[in-house]
């Protein structure tokens, strides 16, 4: 298991990665230390323990990562991501954290997309490429969860199909 040890006041919990690394976290209260360390050793049992420094990685880093996985798509499908993540999705989330993503956040961006007159295929085709960008880190563990299984996407209006005759 860890340790907890009491510096200026306050709880620092030392543990030990699958890998043998040592890392803390620091609480104002010992409580808090306590409980987490019960919950990285629960993790780490299970299996589910992921890096904390992986989800502090920002998306304009990780989407170069994502981009350099992307290379057995197609070469239209890669231009597409390279597109998207460069007009539309980095120059609003790039100094974001892939760990703190808000859903909120994403709402009111795919919300401002359509009101500045973007057109709702293209703001779906958006949602599918973030969504994607995000869930390769779930893959490759870097984040738990993704937060667009929280966010729901755009609706674009089907058009009636017509028929030559």
């Amino acid at each position: 298991m860890g340790f907890i040890e009491r510096r200026n006041g306050r709880y620092r919990a030392r543990y030990r990665d699958p890998l043998g690394r040592q890392l803390s976290e620091t609480f104002s209260r010992k409580l808090d230390a306590e409980r987490f360390l019960r919950e990285v050793q629960v993790d780490i049992e299970r299996g589910r323990w992921l890096d904390p420094s992986g989800a502090q990685l920002t998306l304009q880093s990780w989407s170069g990562e994502f981009l350099s996985l992307a290379r057995r798509l197609s070469p239209t499908t890669q231009q597409t991501y390279r597109r998207d993540l460069d007009k539309y999705i980095l120059p609003r989330f790039g100094a974001y954290r892939i760990g703190r993503l808000p859903t909120d956040e994403i709402e009111k961006w795919l919300m401002d997309e359509i009101e500045a007159g973007i057109a709702s295929s293209s703001v779906h085709r958006h949602y599918r490429t973030f969504r994607r960008v995000l869930q390769v880190a779930v893959q490759k563990e870097k984040i738990l969860a993704n937060p667009f299984d929280r966010v729901e996407p755009p609706h674009v209006p089907s058009r009636e199909m017509v028929f030559l005759s």
